[in-house]
């Protein structure tokens, strides 16, 4: 048995199988702040209902060599993580476990370790990381795992119904490679090995999944029109969908209108998350509002991809850096999509619902569609094959983001989205090598003190994140997860001041983004390894440097800030 403290409960599942029955748990019904503790002892098998209920706790320990299986609900998990002893086993039927929470302040870690965990019948697993061996069962299960520098050893019985999103900014894509036993390797553009070992359900190979690359920085997601959007030719408007190979289309030059024959249309699918931690990473499409560009423009609601881009001033910008939640806003009314994208002999501007936009320009992303096995791809760039300049710069985007937001108060008769609250306080806490999180004794000047056990090696730095695209505005380019901005980083013991370096000297450090200056910014979660035999007296004290911090999103989930 479990040793149990007020701050946890274990099941003991003395009445029936229910998760809300106080007389199944020695401490109640798990609730925040509260650990579930589940001992399956030598080999017993736990069924747990949900009844269908959403359920917020601190984490999940499974001890034993057991299977603990929960149906038909959610569970939240704040603050710790989900444990599972070697042997065991968590099987979620119909459920979804959630682990993924920005840095509140009591801190958080999210992440899900040890056994198996199956993911079965239209079931979700969620975590910061993940490092338990996967199984699949059953349709439309997914996993989404928030952070990179951690490796999934196995996942087995994947389907085309299932979905896995790696959803970090270092990512800008992901592949497989063949192990030598046959299975499959998940791995990133840098090979940093993402899923260790993949097998496919019966009759499945890598050919039936397709990758969805996730947005971000460095990122290339969806850039195409949804159905029903129509494209102006020489004849009239005719549906995207409606266009062939060979049919002329109305592009707009310098010199005024032109004719160009469509040498390419593609075709995919797109499955949104509505878990997903922010709007613009949850795939749903953008929706323009009839003139909300001007009057006419469009003449109907347009429907397209976030990275689409619209041609105004004379050069590109995505339609995600124009979302005013008022007459431009991600519709989330859609679960998953069809969508398309048009290519011309050069690359050039359309004319979609009377909004100007761009045409298909090859980035590398063709094989993305359907029925391009035999199509070459380009690798085009932005800037020497395209026909304008793409332009993200707030200098430019941001007048033209304020001049349709402003028409949008005018339309929507001053009914807007207010803009969320924020706090510069970064909520700085470290995480040990032994998982033991310090709180900062003080704070001097830009520095915090913290004091931490002499045989500590390494330690995180955790803050609350929030993205610049998020706190200013989405005109600004910047949607990295911004915790802090580390300076000068020393520790403090017997024999004196011994500086810490390899922040900012690794290229590829964990939990960090590139180097600015004297500062290199966390991601919510910056890894540090520290010099070893430093004399002291069983503590030692670290003196972190904070040269920036915030703004951050209050109320810091990672629904609202990602």
């Amino acid at each position: 048995m479990t040793t149990i403290s007020a701050t946890t409960t274990e099941w003991i599942g003395i009445d029936n199988g229910l998760w809300n029955d106080p007389d199944n748990w020695t401490n109640g019904v798990p609730r925040q702040g509260i650990t579930t503790v589940i001992d399956t002892g030598n080999s017993e098998d736990f069924n747990i209902d949900l009844g269908g209920g959403s359920y917020q706790i601190s984490g999940i320990q499974i001890t034993g060599n057991g299977n603990v299986t929960l149906s038909d609900g959610s569970v939240g998990v704040y603050i710790q993580t989900v444990q599972l002893a070697q042997n065991s086993k968590l099987t979620l039927n119909n459920a979804t476990v959630d682990a993924i929470y920005q840095i509140t302040d009591t801190g958080t870690i999210g992440a899900v370790t040890g056994g198996t965990i199956a993911i079965t019948n239209g079931s979700s697993l969620k975590a910061n990381y993940i490092t338990s061996n996967i199984t699949f069962s059953g349709p439309k299960n997914e996993i989404y795992q928030f952070w990179s520098g951690y490796t999934i050893p196995t996942m087995t019985n994947i389907s085309p119904d299932d979905y896995i999103l790696f959803s970090a900014n270092e990512w800008a894509g992901v592949y497989w490679n063949q192990n030598a036993d046959g299975s499959y390797r998940i791995v990133d553009t840098s090979d940093n090995v993402l899923v260790a070992s993949m097998r496919f359900a019966p009759g499945s190979s890598p050919s039936d999944f397709r990758w969805i690359r996730p947005y971000g920085a460095g990122y290339s997601g969806l850039v195409c029109f949804l159905p029903g959007t129509m494209i102006r030719t020489p004849h009239g408007e005719v549906r995207v969908e409606d266009l062939a190979v060979g049919d002329k289309v109305v592009t707009l030059t310098e010199n005024g209108i032109d004719c160009s024959p469509v040498s390419w249309i593609g075709k995919a699918h797109a499955k949104t998350d509505p878990h997903a931690s922010s709007d613009d990473m949850s795939g749903a499409p953008v929706r323009i509002l009839k003139d909300a560009i001007s009057q006419g423009v469009p003449f109907k609601d347009l429907l397209i991809t976030p990275e689409h881009c619209l041609f105004i001033g004379g050069k590109f910008m995505p339609a995600r850096m124009l979302v005013n939640n008022t007459t431009i806003f991600y519709d989330k009314s859609f679960s998953d999509y069809d969508y398309y994208h048009v290519e011309t002999a050069r690359h050039s501007v359309l004319v979609s619902d009377g909004l100007a936009t761009e045409s298909y320009l090859d980035t590398g992303n063709r094989k993305t569609f359907v029925g391009t096995e035999s199509c070459e791809t380009k690798n085009l760039k932005w800037g020497e094959d395209s026909y304008a300049e793409l332009n993200t710069s707030p200098e430019f985007v941001t007048p033209i983001f304020q001049a349709i937001a402003d028409r949008g108060r005018i339309l929507s008769s001053g009914n807007v989205s207010e803009m969320a609250a924020t706090t510069d306080t970064p909520m700085l806490r470290l995480i040990t090598d032994s998982g033991k999180m310090i709180f900062p004794l003080r704070k001097s000047g830009q520095s915090y003190l913290f004091m931490i056990p002499d045989n500590t090696s390494e330690i995180q730095i955790t803050s609350n994140t929030s993205r610049p695209s998020d706190v200013i505005g989405p005109f600004v380019d910047d949607r990295r997860n911004l915790g802090v901005a580390v300076g000068r980083i020393s520790i403090i013991s017997a024999a004196g001041h011994t500086p810490v370096t390899t922040h900012l000297e690794a290229r590829d450090a964990q939990g960090w983004h590139e180097v600015e200056g004297d500062a290199r910014w966390t991601n919510g979660r910056g890894k540090v390894t520290l010099p070893e035999a430093v004399p002291s007296l069983g503590q030692k004290m670290i003196s972190i440097e904070i040269k920036k911090a915030g703004p951050y999103l209050k109320a810091t989930s990672y629904k609202k800030a990602a």
